[in-house]
């Protein structure tokens, strides 16, 4: 922006936008990166790994292994679960929260951790695979609720977050994530 006018640089050998003059439309043909959905998780992963302490890290050893692994076709999560809620209604675009969760000793049917991390009005829950400690849900499925974020905006007045639950499709091989997830 310059001047409260859009400035927009195409080059001939490599052209974003075309002017339909018919539709007075101005259409974009933007590029994006390409990803590896194993990698995007084992980013997750290691986030929520740093944060840990680390007299915490004991259980995620197997783990600390496989994020390290840069051969992103050897699969070793199982459709594990990533929860991404987009809370509606205004939010700081300058808040950032991360917040790493473990169940209470005894319980034995929901993952061992949690990464919860939000920015702006989005907000990711990720499973921190503990192979050990989550050998008694491995395979079977659960019932993951989203957990709020610290002053997210008000349900009453905005509405409820709409969770969406993404599951790679991949095979679980090594570590003890569900197989699957139902909300």
């Amino acid at each position: 922006m310059k001047d409260g006018r859009l400035d927009v640089k195409a080059y001939e050998d490599d052209p974003i936008f075309e002017v339909e003059e018919p539709n007075r439309r101005v259409v974009f043909t933007l590029k994006r990166g390409t990803y590896t959905p194993i990698a995007v998780y084992k980013a997750f992963v290691k986030i929520g790994l740093t944060l840990m302490p680390t007299a915490e890290l004991a259980p995620f050893s197997d783990t600390l292994d496989l994020i390290r692994e840069t051969d992103h076709s050897r699969s070793w999560v199982g459709q594990a679960p990533i929860i991404h809620t987009f809370q509606s209604g205004p939010m700081a675009n300058d808040r950032f929260t991360a917040i790493v969760l473990r169940r209470k000793p005894g319980v034995t049917d929901v993952p061992f951790a949690y990464l919860v991390i939000g920015y702006g009005n989005d907000v990711f829950q990720v499973a921190l695979p503990a192979r050990q400690e989550d050998a008694a849900i491995n395979g079977k499925p659960l019932q993951i609720v989203p957990f709020p974020t610290h002053g997210g905006p008000d349900p009453a007045t905005y509405g409820r977050a709409q969770p969406t639950l993404y599951q790679p499709p991949m095979i679980l091989t090594h570590v003890g994530i569900p197989k699957a997830a139902n909300f």
